[in-house]
């Protein structure tokens, strides 16, 4: 039981980057009220894409969709508006 907490310690600052990257492309660089609402979108679509995720006698189907989830969210912002959620155009 003591060595719980340190069996499952991981580098939390990498994937701590990457979410915070992804928030400011889609919400847009410079505006906050675009990374806030791109967290919430963020959450959501991850979420979603981890309640996909199902098991089956021990074995996980669709493990990785909720980060794939993500970045096509962050995908199709991109195409739809290029400087963000709520960021300035030029």
């Amino acid at each position: 039981m003591i060595a719980a907490p340190v069996a499952s310690v991981f580098p939390v600052w990498q994937s701590g980057i990457d979410r915070l990257f992804r928030g400011v492309v889609i919400g847009g660089i410079g505006s906050v009220k675009g990374a806030m609402l791109a967290a919430i979108l963020i959450g959501l679509v991850d979420t979603f894409g981890k309640v996909l995720t199902f098991e089956i006698g021990g074995f996980q189907f669709l493990p990785e969709l909720s980060g794939m989830m993500i970045y096509l969210l962050m995908a199709v912002v991109l195409l739809a508006r290029p400087q963000g959620l709520f960021g300035k155009a030029g």
